[in-house]
Parts: C-alpha cells; structure tokens; sequence
C-alpha cells in the first residue's frame, strides 16, 4: 500500500509541471520568436519519449495478463517480480522526461493543439499506470492470501 501511495503522489507530480506549462500558454506567455526548425526537433525528441513509454506500458499490460493467466505460483511471483521492476522503470522514465525542465520549455513553445495533444496522451500514461499499480496490488493480495 506504501508502494502504491508514494507512486502516486509521484504520478501526481509529475503531471504539475505540465499542468503549469499548460497554464502559461493558456496565458499567452510563451517565446513568439522560437526558432522553428529547433522546435520541431524538440518535439520530435518528445514523441519519440512518448512512443518508448507507449511500447513500455504495452509490455507491463502483457505481463500483468501473463500473471493472471498462470496457474504456477511460482512463474507467477517471478512475473510479479519483471512486473514491479517494469513501473519502476516507466515511474522512472516519466520522470526523466520531466526532470531537466526541457519539457515545460517545449510546452511553451507547442502550438496549442499539439499542446493538448500531448497532455492528454500524457494524463492517459498516467492513468494506465495507476491501473497498473491497482492490478499489480490485488494480484499481490490475492498471492498473499492463498499461502
């Protein structure tokens, strides 16, 4: 329960970064004479991050459907295992992606659609995670329970 708490608020934080950077450009503070050509390629930089995590939470989803199909307790602790270490590695990307500030500074200079764009796809990784830890938990409940 710890473990899902403190993911959470992690979650949670991350997305207050760009929430803010929302918020500027809603406010119309953003840099009018942003080279072009250096924003695109900052943008592309930030797909490619997003596409990395898509493919990140296609495999935990695979492996949590592996963990329920098992019948062997112990194939099923050790999927647990790749489980657990998979969020850790995508909690960890999530917050790469935000730590160096490089993020807010493109969503300052993203066109508003692209803008959105990117934080619904955002918010979206975030909440498949979120469903993730809940899964992970009660697979771990019930493990727990059946010794």
């Amino acid at each position: 329960m710890k473990t899902l708490v403190t993911t959470a608020t992690l979650a949670f934080a991350l997305a207050l970064p760009m929430a803010h950077a929302g918020q500027n450009q809603n406010q119309g503070i953003h840099n009018q004479g942003s080279d072009t050509s250096m924003q695109q390629g900052k943008m592309g930089q930030g797909m490619m991050n997003q596409n990395a995590m898509q493919k990140r939470m296609q495999k935990m989803s695979q492996t949590m459907q592996q963990i329920q199909k098992t019948k062997d307790p112990k194939e099923r602790q050790r999927l647990m295992q790749e489980h657990m270490q998979q969020m850790q590695a995508t909690m960890g990307d999530m917050q790469g992606m935000m730590g160096d500030g490089a993020m807010h500074e493109k969503m300052q200079n993203m066109d508003p659609e692209k803008h959105q764009q990117m934080m619904q796809k955002h918010m979206q990784m975030m909440q498949s995670m979120m469903e993730q830890m809940q899964t992970h938990m009660q697979v771990q409940k019930s493990m727990d329970q059946g010794k």
